[in-house]
């Protein structure tokens, strides 16, 4: 499975509409394998689901989230997990 965390700096980014950054991680047996980082440009809303199908990405984690993209990744089949904070050290 593979998950990706919104980032700022060193933590979830606080608020998916202005982040930059995704982590991506494939899971295995509990442990966050295979990571690396993506562009996320939230400006281009129309090409949100795309781009995270296009890195299979089945999971979002990021912390507080508009409706508007909320919708968007949740009917591209990506489950949200939303209004997480901390920092990624260790994922």
């Amino acid at each position: 499975m593979k998950v990706a965390l919104t980032i700022w700096g060193n933590r979830i980014s606080p608020v998916f509409d202005s982040a930059r950054k995704l982590l991506v991680a494939e899971v295995e047996n509990s442990r966050a394998e295979k990571k690396q980082y993506e562009s996320l440009d939230t400006e281009m809303i129309s090409e949100l689901t795309e781009m995270l199908t296009n890195l299979e990405i089945n999971v979002l984690i990021c912390g507080a989230i508009s409706k508007r993209f909320s919708d968007i990744i949740e009917t591209g089949g990506i489950k949200l997990i939303p209004f997480i904070t901390g920092h990624v050290d260790g994922f």
